[in-house]
């Protein structure tokens, strides 16, 4: 029993000196062996302000900068170090202030300053003359060692404060910019190589060419191995002209005579073997129109049918909302225009068959709103309005779809 007790005293003394030596080179020599690294593997120095490791083992990283990726702090909780599996397991991972960038160009995405060529879709060519069952044993072979390699690492929560995540899109005729403004995000389960069902609540700001504050919020997991997800998204009451120049011509705030429209946006992402069904309702909170001069007949046009459509719309509560349903897939989503324009089309009365029932009761506000005033819904005015409203809907085409030179633009 003595013996026991000494091999455990001698075994818990050479731990306590290796754990010293450890914390000793990292507070003196960390920042310097880490720069070094990053400097050795990506080609590029980094700047960080200082290194240090407090018991019994979190790691904190000061005002670190690398190209179009830096933050201002750092807390890593580490789990466990697997030597010889190369795996590492974080229980926490604390990011403040992060700021990073991603540019597309082309066929070239530049993340944080480090290029990556995409590669989606795109096989090796053949070497002539070589035969082809040797080359894929031979990349098999090659894979299999890139893969004993590589270190895995799963952080079991992930906490991100305060963050700022920018997105350029230039490879578009009409390039793209998106700045995630004042992120927060919790996520739980995050790991790599492998991707196992993820956990996550995030709520940002949003930047374009003004700022709306705290309007994004989303939750729920993603299963991207397995091609499922359940996710809830909801955006509150963003500014339209935020969104209206990405959008084609015919759905530019000027060419419907808007002057400014708040929208919210209620979304359940649910997928299923690949299988995304986008289940949306878009609620119109609030809708000024601008003056239009009557030569300028097709913007009054599209006014009248905006106002018109936007009557019949409204609810028992009086508000305006649609519901923009439709499928997609999960690793390659779609969400094109034509796709939005087949749910407005199931979604708006277009049919006078379709729009009668309502009228008795929706066709007074419609008339007063897209129209004009009227205090009495006799026949000639009930029919008056059909006329009206078969009018403005069968030019619903010249927004939803619009013309080849609009689309075009």
């Amino acid at each position: 029993m003595k013996k026991f007790f000494i091999v455990i005293l001698v075994f818990l003394l050479i731990a306590a000196v290796l754990y010293t030596g450890f914390f000793a080179l990292i507070n003196t020599k960390g920042k310097d062996i880490a720069i070094e690294r990053i400097e050795n593997s990506l080609g590029i120095r980094p700047k960080i302000g200082s290194i240090s490791l407090r018991f019994p083992f979190v790691l904190e990283i000061v005002d670190f900068r690398l190209e179009n990726l830096s933050f201002s702090d750092a807390e890593i909780q580490f789990g466990s170090f697997n030597l010889f599996k190369s795996s590492l397991k974080l229980n926490r991972v604390y990011l403040e202030r992060l700021n990073f960038e991603v540019v597309k160009k082309d066929e070239q995405i530049k993340a944080g300053g480090i290029s990556f060529k995409e590669v989606l879709g795109k096989g090796q060519p053949e070497e002539k003359g070589e035969d082809k069952s040797v080359s894929d044993e031979k990349t098999r072979k090659e894979i299999k060692k890139k893969e004993k390699k590589k270190i895995s690492i799963e952080i079991k929560n992930f906490y991100l404060k305060n963050g700022r995540i920018k997105y350029s899109d230039q490879s578009r005729s009409q390039p793209v910019d998106l700045t995630f403004l004042d992120l927060n995000l919790t996520a739980k389960n995050i790991s790599y190589p492998k991707f196992p069902k993820l956990f996550f609540h995030l709520s940002s700001s949003l930047k374009t060419d003004t700022i709306l504050e705290n309007v994004i919020a989303a939750k729920g997991w993603i299963d991207y191995p397995n091609k499922n997800m359940d996710v809830d998204l909801k955006v509150d009451s963003f500014k339209y002209s935020a969104v209206s120049d990405f959008c084609p011509a015919p759905w530019r705030s000027e060419n419907l005579g808007i002057e400014e429209a708040f929208l919210s946006l209620k979304s359940k992402l649910k997928a299923e073997d690949n299988n995304l069904l986008v289940d949306s309702t878009l609620i119109l909170d609030e809708i000024d129109f601008m003056e239009i001069e009557e030569k300028d007949q097709k913007v009054l046009s599209r006014q009248r049918l905006i106002k018109t459509v936007a009557a019949l719309l409204k609810d028992k509560e009086d508000i305006a909302k649609i519901r923009i349903k439709f499928t997609t897939k999960m690793d390659k989503p779609k969400f094109s225009f034509s796709s939005i324009k087949k749910s407005f089309q199931k979604s708006l009365p277009i049919g006078v068959g379709a729009i009668t029932g309502q009228l008795m009761n929706k066709a007074g506000d419609a008339v007063k709103e897209g129209v004009g005033k009227a205090k009495d819904m006799s026949k000639n005015t009930f029919e008056s309005t059909v006329d009206t409203i078969k009018d403005t809907l069968g030019k619903i085409k010249d927004i939803i779809i619009g013309s080849e030179d609009e689309q075009s633009k």
